[in-house]
């Protein structure tokens, strides 16, 4: 990336007010000034820019709430998200993974192990092994 540009995940970038794609150099995604500015939580959810404001998701083109959730964390796959005391993950396209169960004070952490496959660690001391091409999510 140049300077001024801030990556998005997958082959997305933002560049001033708009969200353009290393793989189509064609495609230009107009966002909302309000996205703009909130470069260090924008990225893409599925083909859609989306950015994290407070407890909510939000279409970075219009800033309509997509979800809430009481803890949102994300990877290039997608996100987990707590909704009430159960933990989900979300790549918005597929249908969602229940993770399991999440306590207050608990945040989901990511660590990438290989091309498709993630190391979840969940409070202190539980983890999951996220597999997105076989979309499945196993306690470990």
């Amino acid at each position: 990336l140049e300077k001024g540009e801030y990556w998005m995940g997958g082959p997305y970038f933002q560049r001033g007010n708009r969200a353009l794609s290393l793989r189509d150099p064609e495609l230009k995604i107009d966002l909302s000034a309000d996205a703009a500015k909130n470069r260090e939580s924008l990225w893409m959810l599925g083909e859609r820019p989306v950015y994290i404001n407070g407890e909510a998701v939000r279409d970075a083109r219009t800033d309509d709430v997509v979800f809430s959730a009481n803890h949102i964390s994300y990877t290039d796959a997608g996100f987990a998200v707590q909704v009430g005391e159960k933990l989900h993950f979300t790549d918005g396209v597929r249908e969602n993974l229940l993770l399991g169960d999440i306590w207050e004070d608990e945040k989901a952490r990511f660590l990438r192990v290989s091309e498709t496959e993630y190391s979840i660690k969940v409070g202190k001391d539980r983890y999951f092994l996220l597999d997105t091409a076989k979309w499945t999510a196993t306690r470990i």
